[in-house]
This record gives C-alpha cells, structure tokens and sequence, in this order.
C-alpha cells in the first residue's frame, strides 16, 4: 500500500496564525474530510509528515537517558533507527552501543502508557509494573527499558 500526502504550504502557514476555534472553521470551510476535522493540529503537515517519512524509511527513535537522577545527569539523547520487526532487548542494546551489548544482564521493562500512571519509575516500580527479563525480551513500540550490564 502506498503512503502519500498532500501538502499546501501557503495554506498551513495561514492557518498556523489562526488561534484553534478559527483555524477548525476555517478547515470545515474548504471542505475537509470530518474525520481529518477532529484534530486539525495532528493532521497539519508539520505533524504528519514526520510519522509518515519514519513509516517510508522504516526508521524509528530511541531516546536513552543516563540512567541515574537527573540531578545528576542531563545526558539524555534520541537515536534515529531503522526498525526491523520488534527487536529483542539484546538487539536493541547493540544498536545504542556495543559495549552495552556485551555486558546485558538483564532489563527492566514498563510501557510507557503504563508509567505515565505514576510519578516516579520508583513508584511503578514498587507497584509491580515493571518487569524484569533477559535477553530474548521481545520489545513493543512503547516500552521504557532500563538495561542492567556490566
């Protein structure tokens, strides 16, 4: 199935002055498909181009933190991959660093849905919501994984 997408500059860049009440008449004014009308925002080309570009290429993105308080650390960094299938932690880990890889011990896992539900890691942590697995881990889209290695 092909993707594509239709994008008209000068009108984005005139609705993008517009405040939202204005910007959705506008849209219901030209006629737009209602189901795209819902979230005039998301649908702009600004949101949606992005996703379908990664969609094309196969290419996802890791954010990595450095795994202490950020008191500690602001070290956080994103990493452009190209998605094959769902990885397994031990994939995943070498494709942020080999190193990485080589010492995997174990990881810990909680969608990121499911974390959003808690203030802290700590608490979902104490709550049960994080589970600990091996190397075959198979890792969905939205997971939050801390790996363990030496």
């Amino acid at each position: 199935q092909d993707l594509c997408a239709v994008v008209s500059a000068k009108m984005e860049a005139r609705l993008s002055k517009l405040n939202e009440e204005e910007r959705l008449e506008h849209v219901q004014k030209l006629g737009v498909d209602q189901s795209l009308i819902a979230d005039v925002d998301r649908n702009m080309c600004y949101n949606s181009l992005p996703k379908l570009i990664s969609e094309l290429l196969h290419l996802g993105l890791v954010y990595t933190g450095p795994g202490v308080a950020s008191s500690r650390s602001s070290s956080t960094k994103a990493y452009v991959i190209r998605r094959t299938g769902a990885p397994t932690a031990i994939q995943m880990a070498g494709k942020l660093h080999g190193d990485i890889q080589k010492g995997f011990i174990k990881c810990e896992v909680i969608s990121a849905e499911k974390l959003l539900e808690y203030p802290i890691y700590a608490a979902a942590h104490l709550a049960g919501c994080v589970f600990i697995h091996g190397k075959s881990c198979v890792l969905q889209c939205d997971d939050i994984i801390l790996i363990k290695y030496k």
